[in-house]
């Protein structure tokens, strides 16, 4: 590589863990998962607005550098669109209509995969910033504990049935993970695929049915024969 393409990746790779370290980054994912195998949802990515040129937004190949690090392999999306909020300037990813299977290959190894297999969602994933913290046995400071308060990573996910095993907060059909700097958060979750009764409760229906058929069936064979009429 030149020497002249080498040394702005380099300060781009510095300003991104700058960024990071200084809590300046905006990581916002938003996905609803639909039981025909479509993903909607939108991915937000933004750095704080002093690292922005004046009046401009942050570069792609900063961005680019942040989503690697806070959230590996974001999947492309149908739109792309500049964003902008009172703190933070960045990209907006909207995903419409996409299928798991291109969703999962956007996402590349070890990014977001939502697998569909025997009548539930499987959700895995991680979000790696343990290298980003302080060296272990270190003393945190008042400038890493507001870096850790302050770092901005919100990861919602909606499924279309009710959501049976996660390792993040729940809340109806919805799981959201808050990832903390310094730490390497393999997300996990399970969903039905819809908001009837789950797979796995139709054999035990089944067999509390034939359970209660079978006992009705013993009960009227020990049952005494009513007496036989008599000739008048």
């Amino acid at each position: 590589m030149p020497e002249g393409t080498r040394r702005p990746a380099c300060v781009i790779a510095v300003v991104a863990v700058a960024l990071l370290t200084s809590a300046c980054v905006k990581a916002d994912v938003g996905l609803t998962v639909h039981a025909d195998d479509q993903i909607d949802g939108n991915i937000v990515m933004a750095v704080d607005r002093g690292f922005a040129p004046p009046g401009g937004q942050a570069p792609d190949a900063l961005l680019d550098q942040v989503s690697q690090r806070v959230f590996h392999g974001t999947a492309t999306g149908s739109h792309t669109e500049p964003y902008a909020d009172p703190e933070y300037v960045g990209r907006r990813v909207t995903i419409q209509g996409m299928s798991l299977l291109d969703f999962n290959r956007g996402t590349g190894d070890g990014g977001l995969k939502i697998v569909h297999q025997g009548g539930q969602f499987r959700l895995s994933g991680t979000v790696d910033t343990a290298n980003l913290a302080p060296a272990p046995g270190q003393s945190p400071t008042a400038t890493s504990e507001r870096i850790a308060r302050t770092f901005d990573v919100v990861i919602r996910v909606t499924f279309p049935g009710a959501v049976t095993q996660a390792n993040g907060q729940v809340s109806g059909d919805t799981v959201t993970w808050r990832p903390r700097l310094g730490q390497r958060l393999a997300l996990s979750a399970v969903a039905d695929d819809g908001p009837g009764p789950p797979v796995w409760l139709l054999p035990v229906v089944l067999l509390a049915g034939a359970v209660a058929l079978g006992g009705l069936v013993v009960r009227r064979l020990r049952a005494p024969s009513p007496p036989a009429d008599r000739a008048a």
